[in-house]
């Protein structure tokens, strides 16, 4: 962001600084390929800024890459786990953050997928790209796990910009708008003059004001339609302010909601981790979903409970945007 803003050189420096953990990343010249989140940012680092970068040390993350996928870094391993943070449970002693939520699983497979297709490792390269395929595949046929999630549905869409972006191949770049187009559709429904709405799965409850939830930051960008301007802009919206995407206009429609009222959606959302082999494809939550002419209510049979939330709705506010009105039986 420093650098879009005009401060090049402060930025570029911090950018090709030592990594944090370069100690513990020998095996790939001190470059670390190991947390999700720490890939979605090498990725568009090397290929969006990396012709502003010292050309050393793009050619050593390049050969830092080459190393990395020359086999899939999902099966080597080192001699010990390594912890994400302090009361960590989720170690994993793998080449490359071996957690499989939906979207660290995501951050994983787009960055393995084109720093094999840089660096010419065809074997891993055509791994990625089944397992991308398959992810997209299982979004058209049954949802996502954390399905509109006022948090992750903003990572899921910063991670398959890169995709997007940056994919040599046609067909997975094809896959890549797929992905984000299927995402887009996902949030226009629950996106609404800068709120972000409806029951949710992964509702860590931060998301239920104006521009609270990392969902609306970055899908605010497309849609507008606020009396409101994002006072706190994410500064994961790098990834989106410098990528070629956009969402069709039927979909920036559906967020405006420009279409007849009242409508009733009656919609299933999948288990969370449904793409474990054996894993139960059959719907876990229903939902009921209402868009009134003043109101838009979201509600699950069940209710709310464990990480989802089953009841939100959002009233039409001349200034704000939108109220918003929880209910639920527990903190």
């Amino acid at each position: 962001m420093d650098f879009l803003a005009g401060n090049r050189e402060k930025a570029i420096a911090f950018l090709q600084s030592e990594d944090v953990d370069a100690s513990r990343n020998a095996h790939t010249l001190g470059i670390d390929f190991y947390s999700g989140f720490t890939l979605k940012g090498q990725v568009r680092k090397y290929f969006y800024f990396g012709k502003y970068l010292d050309p050393n040390y793009r050619q050593r993350m390049k050969k830092a890459m080459a190393i990395w996928t020359e086999k899939d870094p999902l099966t080597r391993t080192f001699l010990s786990p390594r912890k994400f943070w302090s009361a960590s449970t989720d170690n994993c002693d793998t080449w490359v953050d071996c957690r499989n939520t939906d979207n660290l699983k995501a951050m994983r497979e787009v960055a393995v997928y084109l720093f094999a297709e840089e660096t010419g490792n065809e074997e891993t390269r055509k791994i990625y790209k089944e397992r991308i395929h398959r992810n997209v595949r299982t979004l058209y046929q049954i949802g996502q796990g954390e399905w509109d999630s006022e948090n992750y549905l903003g990572h899921a869409v910063t991670t398959y910009v890169n995709l997007y972006d940056f994919a040599l191949d046609p067909e997975v770049k094809s896959l890549a708008k797929s992905a984000l187009d299927w995402f887009f559709t996902e949030g226009a429904l629950k996106y609404w003059r800068g709120g972000f709405g409806g029951s949710s799965k992964r509702d860590y409850s931060q998301g239920n004001c104006i521009w609270c939830s990392l969902a609306t930051h970055e899908l605010g960008l497309y849609f507008g339609d606020s009396p409101m301007a994002d006072p706190k802009p994410d500064a994961d919206e790098v990834h989106l302010i410098t990528s070629s995407y956009r969402p069709p206009k039927a979909i920036v429609a559906l967020a405006h909601k420009e279409f007849k009222k009242p409508l009733e959606l009656l919609n299933s959302k999948p288990t969370y981790e449904n793409w474990k082999p054996g894993g139960d494809a059959a719907p876990q939550f229903y939902e009921t979903l209402y868009f009134g002419n003043t109101f838009q209510l979201g509600t699950l049979a069940q209710g709310s409970g464990g990480d989802w939330n089953g009841f939100k709705m959002m009233a039409f506010n001349t200034k704000r945007g939108v109220d918003y009105l929880i209910a639920a039986t527990g903190t």
